[in-house]
């Protein structure tokens, strides 16, 4: 049995009626327009299960991509040592903004993963997400941050570098990479970089 699609009459054309539509619907885009650049209107909150494939999704979309869901799900299991965040927007909680993972090992925090969506990068949300981990880490007693970025990730690098972090090590082709002129063998180096939280 095949089912048939059934769509409705096209109802009179209203000129006013289109008018106000067009002005509620560009009000809409304002509205959001003018929270988007608001910084405080982005709230962090502890990761749920629910969150992993929008995680995911967001990781699928870097540009070279290096977690699976697999790798998020564990570090979401982890519940002794590992930390686990998302951000969302107070006036839409169910879409992901973005992301940011830490394990604490001792008096050592580890950043493990940090992304924000596409659309929302370039606003100083990866920014608020550092500020929040140094301050929920520094609460747990760690005294120093770790991290690895890509070599050539040179927004991340100035990211970091803008918070105090420093080089103190190098990875000799620790991450997959697309094949291009800095990366030939499909590797890139991992910069390991460190900052004092106390």
């Amino acid at each position: 049995m095949r089912g048939d699609s059934v769509f409705p009459s096209t109802p009179e054309y209203n000129p006013v009626e289109e008018n106000q539509n067009q002005n509620q619907s560009q009000n809409k885009i304002n509205f959001y327009q003018n929270n988007f650049n608001n910084i405080n209107d982005f709230e962090i909150v502890v990761m749920s299960e629910n969150d992993l494939s929008a995680v995911t999704e967001i990781e699928n979309s870097v540009a070279n991509p290096s977690w699976k869901l697999s790798h998020f799900r564990d570090s979401f299991d982890d519940k002794n040592n590992t930390f686990c965040w998302v951000m969302k927007s107070k006036y839409n909680k169910n879409q992901v903004i973005g992301f940011a993972l830490v394990m604490l090992i001792l008096d050592e925090a580890h950043l493990l993963n940090i992304a924000i969506r596409e659309e929302f990068r370039g606003k100083g949300l990866a920014a608020k997400f550092l500020k929040f981990m140094f301050e929920f880490v520094a609460k747990k007693s760690a005294t120093t941050m770790f991290l690895e970025v890509r070599f050539f990730n040179e927004t991340a690098k100035k990211l970091y570098q803008s918070f105090g972090f420093q080089q103190i090590g190098l990875r000799k082709k620790y991450y997959s990479a697309k094949i291009t002129n800095n990366t030939p063998n499909g590797k890139e180096d991992a910069i390991i970089m460190s900052k004092k939280i106390i």
